[in-house]
């Protein structure tokens, strides 16, 4: 997975890029703290949190297979581009990172400060653009692409119920 020259994209223990790192421990599941703190943020701002609950590992594992994201063992083609949007406490990231390799570029957006703290906790190497996802194309240029055009598959546990077309 490609990456910024400051930062690497995780510190997962089964990720593929090969930055493992034995003395960091991420979080396999939001545990109570995580929903407690997603229910209190969907209470205060309906319109950001898209559900009551953080994703499960199957939700995840499915809704990356939909996406074409399929795990490294795949010969199906590969993205070169991913976006998570909303990656809330960071369960579906859990399962998407498993997936990339190397050669993949991959970052998340998300509007919500508290959830953004709580990613950042679990993920603190990847990179995490704290901004609307209306934001895209400045997210992108910021990454070194040219533009959303550049996104190849977007990933989102957003409520697309509460966007405006």
């Amino acid at each position: 997975m490609k990456q910024s020259p400051t930062k690497s994209h995780c510190k997962h223990d089964q990720c593929s890029c090969g930055n493992r790192d034995a003395t960091t421990q991420v979080p396999r599941r939001a545990g109570v703290a995580g929903r407690v703190k997603m229910l209190a943020e969907m209470v205060k701002a309906p319109g950001q949190i898209g559900a009551v609950a953080p994703s499960g590992s199957r939700l995840a594992r499915e809704m990356l297979d939909q996406a074409g994201v399929f795990p490294l063992a795949s010969s199906s083609p590969r993205p070169k581009v991913v976006v998570e949007y909303g990656p809330g406490t960071g369960v579906i990231t859990d399962e998407l990172i498993k997936r990339l390799s190397p050669e993949q570029t991959f970052f998340a957006m998300e509007l919500n400060a508290s959830m953004a703290q709580i990613f950042r906790k679990r993920h603190p190497r990847v990179r995490l653009h704290e901004r609307s996802v209306a934001e895209i194309g400045k997210a992108c240029r910021e990454e070194g692409l040219s533009g959303s055009a550049a996104v190849d598959v977007i990933v989102s546990g957003l409520p697309w119920s509460g966007f405006s077309l």
